[in-house]
């Protein structure tokens, strides 16, 4: 996680590839978060291919484990993903089934949080309603969050809260929580939570008058952001149907093989 979170996504590709080799031997959720880990580090990366491969495995685990918290992982996961490929709407199919509420306790350890993932498809639909709510569960989140410490999961929350107050017109809150983001993450050079929100982050970071050492992470948060652009998009990957996957995994949780081999039969 520290490899991925500080922008090595190289390195995390290999660190997550060593979990998966292992995973005969380690609890089922650190497996799906290995498995979104390594996806988001090979799309950070460009890496179409290699999102493919192990978005693949991660929904062909999510069916064998049939359980409705990995199903719900997984979906949260590819809609981070699809996000990442600028595709709104399927990003918005994969979470439409979602209902977990966070976890304290999971927030501790864990890669992935469905409420952020959520919260961020809302703003990214940039409806008035949407942002609302999104604004709602991120309080909500970020309350969990200060009563445990946990200031690694507080950047995430912060830089995503700020992008709302800016799509809902109060700038100077939305600096302000910008600021405070990126005091936090400068110190262990936290890059990759701004990474992964992208090119909507720049006129703020450009707004934004931080002080030093702020102020120098701001500029490298700004020059890996303007690389990305100068990248490009990158290869698109191969695995599409990943929401009607998902799916169809969460509604079938619970049935058994005669009524699964009805429904292959009818489909």
């Amino acid at each position: 996680l520290v490899y991925y979170n500080t922008g090595q996504f190289s390195d995390a590709c290999t660190a997550f590839g060593k979990i998966m080799k292992a995973s005969n031997f380690v609890e089922k959720r650190m497996v799906v978060d290995a498995l979104l880990g390594e996806a988001l580090s090979f799309q950070l990366l460009g890496n179409g291919g290699g999102v493919d491969r192990v978005e693949r495995d991660m929904v062909e685990l999510t069916r064998k484990l049939q359980d409705p918290e990995y199903a719900e992982l997984a979906a949260s996961g590819s809609a981070r993903l699809a996000l990442l490929r600028g595709e709104v709407e399927r990003a918005s199919e994969l979470v439409a089934y979602l209902t977990a509420r966070p976890k304290p306790e999971n927030l501790f350890i864990w890669l992935e949080e469905p409420v952020v993932t959520v919260a961020r498809v809302r703003l990214a639909r940039g409806r008035p309603e949407n942002i609302s709510l999104a604004l709602d569960d991120l309080e909500e989140l970020r309350s969990k969050i200060a009563a445990h410490h946990l200031e690694c999961r507080a950047v995430d929350v912060m830089a995503v809260q700020s992008l709302a107050w800016e799509k809902r017109g109060n700038r100077t809150l939305a600096l302000q929580l910008m600021a405070e983001a990126l005091a936090l993450a400068a110190p262990a050079n936290w890059l990759r939570p701004f990474l992964e929100l992208g090119q909507a982050l720049v006129p703020l970071l450009k707004t934004l008058d931080a002080e030093e050492p702020t102020q120098k992470f701001v500029q490298l948060v700004l020059a890996k952001l303007a690389a990305n652009l100068q990248q490009g998009e990158p290869e698109p990957p191969a695995f599409r149907p990943v929401a009607n996957e998902v799916q169809q995994v969460m509604l079938t949780i619970g049935l058994t093989n005669r009524e699964l081999d009805i429904l292959e039969l009818l489909a």
